[in-house]
């Protein structure tokens, strides 16, 4: 299988997270493995993993429960690096693939103090590309945790690993601060929202990556 990066995401314990388009039946997939995938895999550290990046992961399995209807197994051993896509035809796979809203998620989708959750084992599918509109403020919380407004009083977490320090804990405030210079500015702003494992009943959204059209060169490195 061929997939367009598109997401990565920092877990916990230097954990990560990708997912990506199916290039040939141009679908949401994410490729998962029988642990967690080590943050060795990211072009950082010397690995073949990078947004933009088109990797073939060889052979899969489905392994699809509500909400991860996009899930495949695979082993990380047989990634191997194809190319990296253009700026212009990264934006145009996203445009082909982006919704106006989250409801593709599901009528299950409901605010759980300042987030927005799923009970476990509903939702439709847990990745959407979202292409906004309106005004996006990040912003690093009083926690230290890096957080995007939502509507009203919902505060969403961001695990895009471009935004973190080396240790994939840290949120790195100069590229915070860069990106909310970056969504101020004109151009098409895609989200790519995901619904988290279940944790105390629920899958929790976040926003696994964000993605800019004046600036679609944005990478790892």
């Amino acid at each position: 299988m061929k997939i367009l990066i598109t997401d990565l995401t920092r877990m916990q314990g230097g954990h990560i997270c990708v997912a990506g388009i199916d290039i040939d039946k141009n679908k949401r997939v994410r490729p998962v493995a029988g642990e967690s995938l080590s943050g060795r895999l990211l072009v950082t550290n010397g690995g073949p993993l990078d947004v933009r990046r088109v990797i073939d992961i060889g052979r899969t399995a489905p392994r699809r429960s509500r909400p991860e209807i996009e899930d495949v197994r695979f082993e990380p051993r047989s990634i191997r690096l194809l190319s990296t896509m253009p700026e212009a035809e990264f934006v145009q796979r996203l445009t082909k693939l982006a919704a106006a809203d989250l409801s593709a998620i599901g009528d299950d989708l409901q605010p759980r103090g300042r987030n927005l959750v799923v009970p476990e084992g509903k939702g439709k599918c847990s990745l959407v590309i979202v292409k906004m509109t309106g005004t996006l403020h990040v912003h690093i919380n009083a926690k230290g945790r890096l957080r995007l407004d939502w509507h009203d009083d919902i505060e969403l977490p961001i695990t895009d690993l471009r935004l973190f320090e080396n240790d994939l804990r840290t949120p790195d405030r100069r590229k915070a601060e860069w990106l909310q210079h970056q969504l101020a500015a004109e151009g098409e702003r895609f989200v790519c929202f995901g619904l988290g494992r279940p944790f105390e009943g629920f899958h929790w959204l976040q926003i696994n990556n964000i993605h800019l059209s004046n600036s679609a060169d944005w990478q790892l490195q």
